[in-house]
């Protein structure tokens, strides 16, 4: 998408914010990824939105409909959050927090220099800050060796970079899979289980519908999925715990800790959530020919 059409999404996003469309009081807004680069065209703008605390509990209940216990309450703040800055479709992706430290750092989703500081309310001139970016003609999306976008899960480019090195260094071995490749003939029982969390809200449209394909690939691997769990989780794993599968936003630093840490898996698989222009696979990680089992090796 061009840079002058995200431009004009962002002075919206801005207004909608002064004129105070966004529940909480909104104390900071930032930019980051390849808007932020520079970039010409990007695949979408990156935004971060930094919120104050609710003022009580039960403001969960009041603005939300539900308490703070109930499992349907991080998407509905999200939603929440989000639906006044952003119109169905829009490719703009924002990240929600009480604090920047909950995404940035060394460790995190976005790298401390890859953030800017757009618009507060006490300094509102977000348009010098934004003309003040260099273009430039080489910043894309994310880096050519991700193994997907990182938008799609929940994890950090540290977790990202070390996934990419060792697989470089065969310490793991990775498969993908087309989800058109997948058949999803699963077992009544396991219908019945994936129908009563759509009817219950358990789990999201958009995780459900990956869901499917998690019980198919465990199928055709020759397993069943064990009988325990939580009904909200988005872990499923195989009757006699050789596997684990991740759907939805999935955890990239979960595939190095289940091989690492538990001798029974054999195969951990990422199933994250379709996207209409981006390929929609099955990740399937296992130690590779060089795997050592030391976590604390130097693979760099």
């Amino acid at each position: 998408m061009k840079r002058e059409l995200l431009a004009q999404k962002l002075e919206r996003i801005v207004a909608a914010i002064e004129q105070g469309a966004v529940p909480l009081p909104v104390r900071e807004l930032h930019v980051f990824g390849s808007f932020r680069r520079g970039a010409i065209e990007c695949g979408d703008l990156d935004l971060l939105l930094v919120v104050g605390k609710p003022p009580s509990l039960d403001w969960y209940i009041q603005q939300l409909g539900v308490p703070i216990y109930d499992c349907r309450l991080p998407a509905k703040y999200y939603a929440a959050m989000c639906k006044p800055l952003r119109k169905p479709g829009e490719k703009i992706d924002i990240l929600v927090a009480n604090d920047t430290h909950d995404y940035v750092g060394p460790n995190q989703k976005i790298k401390p220099d890859d953030l800017l500081l757009l618009w507060t309310p006490q300094d509102r001139d977000w348009r010098g800050k934004l003309a003040a970016i260099s273009v430039d003609t080489s910043a894309g999306r994310h880096a050519r060796d991700h193994l997907l976008d990182l938008h799609r899960t929940a994890s950090s480019v540290t977790e990202m970079d070390t996934l990419v090195k060792l697989l470089e260094h065969k310490r793991l071995k990775l498969t993908r899979i087309p989800v058109e490749k997948v058949r999803v003939d699963v077992p009544r029982k396991e219908q019945a289980r994936i129908l009563r969390a759509l009817s219950l809200k358990l789990r999201g449209a958009a995780t459900l519908e990956v869901t499917r394909y998690a019980y198919g690939w465990l199928y055709s691997e020759g397993q069943k999925a064990a009988p325990y769990g939580y009904a909200a989780g988005t872990v499923i794993s195989s009757q006699d715990g050789s596997i684990r599968i991740n759907v939805g936003k999935v955890s990239l630093g979960a595939v190095t800790a289940w091989l690492y840490d538990d001798s029974e898996v054999k195969k951990v698989c990422l199933i994250p959530h379709l996207r209409k222009k981006q390929p929609n696979e099955l990740l399937v990680f296992e130690r590779g020919s060089a795997w050592t089992g030391d976590t604390k090796e130097d693979v760099w």
